[in-house]
């Protein structure tokens, strides 16, 4: 197999690693009353891919090794030459780097909205414990008066008024 060919090989797993890691972030758009537990599977299963995603990176690097063609080949991984002076086996690489690429900008508008609705998820969680402070404080009011179910109906009033 040629290194070409090799690297085509590890960049379409790449490729297939960062689409998994866009449904991961598409994920951090969960709402509900368990919002908070998938968001944080998302971020866990992200931080997997990025690992994974790394791995192959340092295996393409070693694929393309240290010599001209490989310093070439990796810059066509990277869209970081011109297309039209690349061999044809380069452009296949060219071509699948360019595919990641897209997946790429896709997942950081993906995290712009996941951004916005984990501020929003933190918002509602913040009203909660506002809201049970509250009632706490109501509660241990009344446990402190001695009010008791059985009490009756505005006792808090002075019976002489």
């Amino acid at each position: 197999m040629k290194v070409d060919e090799q690297v085509l090989e590890s960049l379409n797993r790449k490729k297939a690693y960062f689409l998994e890691y866009e449904e991961e972030t598409k994920k951090l758009h969960s709402n509900g009353e368990d919002a908070v537990e998938r968001v944080q599977e998302a971020m866990a299963a992200r931080q997997r891919l990025i690992e994974l995603i790394d791995e192959v990176d340092a295996q393409i690097r070693k694929q393309c090794g240290d010599t001209k063609e490989g310093r070439l080949l990796l810059e066509a991984c990277k869209n970081r030459c011109e297309y039209k002076e690349l061999l044809p086996g380069y452009q296949a690489v060219y071509n699948a780097g360019q595919q990641i690429f897209q997946i790429m900008t896709r997942i950081q508008n993906e995290e712009k909205l996941a951004s916005v609705n984990m501020r929003n998820i933190i918002e509602r969680l913040q009203e909660q414990i506002r809201q049970n402070r509250q009632a706490s404080k109501v509660s241990g009011y009344l446990k402190n008066m001695n009010y008791s179910s059985d009490a009756k109906k505005g006792f808090l009033y002075n019976d002489k008024r």
